[in-house]
């Protein structure tokens, strides 16, 4: 009777810990899919004539959260619903701090390294506000360099320029 109790309990642990494991990619991706979704469709705008109005609610559509947009559709409350805003779940910071309490939870058992990367990453997403605006493009606000460096940081390059 013991030997049950002990693996349903250890199936239970490991259950918890696929579900974690599972989230914590899930969220991990979204921010890089958001933030490429972001830069791709930015860069685009610059090569093709558009009405300001239209331009990037499709983006929000995307999500899947056009419902939830309730500001006036201008690219600053655009950018800032799919970067920044807490109250959206697809958004890069609501998906930062979820994959952030799941990672807590692997703490043990995720790689020294993958947890540096992450707390790396949130560290500089939160203090995305100091950084620099002579790395910006001429049609890029400072929420584009929060989704230029979360590019960077998935491929390896550490953010630290290489640009010039």
């Amino acid at each position: 009777m013991v030997e049950v109790k002990t693996l349903g309990l250890l199936i239970k642990m490991l259950s918890s810990t696929a579900e974690k494991t599972y989230w914590l990619s899930r969220y991990i991706e979204r921010i890089e899919n958001t933030s490429r979704l972001i830069i791709v469709n930015s860069d685009l705008l610059l090569d093709i004539p558009h009405d300001e109005s239209d331009d990037l609610k499709h983006l929000i559509q995307i999500t899947g959260h056009l419902n939830d947009f309730k500001k006036k559709n201008t690219k600053e409350n655009v950018f800032y619903f799919l970067i920044q805003d807490e109250k959206n779940p697809s958004s890069i910071k609501f998906s930062i701090e979820m994959a952030k309490m799941n990672s807590r939870y692997l703490l043990t058992m995720l790689p020294k390294s993958a947890w540096e990367q992450f707390n790396n990453l949130y560290s500089d997403f939160n203090n995305a506000a100091a950084v620099s605006y002579t790395h910006l493009r001429a049609h890029e606000t400072s929420l584009h360099l929060v989704c230029r460096h979360v590019l960077e940081k998935k491929r390896g390059g550490g953010g630290g320029g290489g640009g010039g």
